[in-house]
């Protein structure tokens, strides 16, 4: 059994006690065909129209200085955070271009495993034709080698430890 006009209007109006006003609401719950219908009278007698002067209101707050520094600072705050992504991407960029030119330099095959400790009397290599960029270079080098064979290390001991039970 379908709910009633009076029964819409009765709540509605809220004329409904509370017993009556369960059951209807359970009712809505079950029976999808109440329920569009029931929206179909809501949309209906809650179609609302604006009044007149509040277009003039709204133009006129628009046109505010508030709202228009509001505005502003929103659209400063999006230029900022643009400025800063472009400068985020322009550091990577040259960094992965310094990167790039100073390890193709690089003789990996001459680099030897040592001590990661220096001592003060560590002199820059008498090799002919060396620099302390090459030095430095070379020093990334190693270091990238270094923590690439640790990384190695660390994955091969986790995996182990996973397939072999802990141990």
């Amino acid at each position: 059994m379908h709910i009633d006009k009076n029964d819409f209007k009765n709540f509605q109006g809220n004329a409904m006690d509370t017993q009556d006003m369960i059951a209807f609401l359970e009712h809505l719950d079950q029976c999808s065909f109440c329920l569009d219908q029931f929206i179909h009278e809501e949309e209906e007698t809650c179609s609302l129209t604006t009044p007149v002067y509040l277009k003039e209101q709204i133009l006129a707050k628009a046109t505010s200085p508030e709202v228009k520094a509001a505005k502003s600072a929103s659209d400063t705050s999006r230029r900022m955070q643009l400025f800063y992504y472009s400068l985020r991407t322009a550091a990577g960029v040259v960094a992965a271009l310094f990167l790039l030119f100073s390890v193709s330099q690089i003789d990996f095959t001459s680099i030897q495993a040592t001590p990661s400790v220096q001592t003060e009397a560590h002199q820059p290599s008498a090799r002919p034709g060396s620099s302390y960029v090459s030095d430095f270079t070379q020093g990334i080098g190693k270091g990238i080698s270094d923590g690439a064979k640790r990384f190695t290390n660390y994955l091969s001991d986790f995996s182990n430890k996973i397939v072999n039970g802990g141990k």
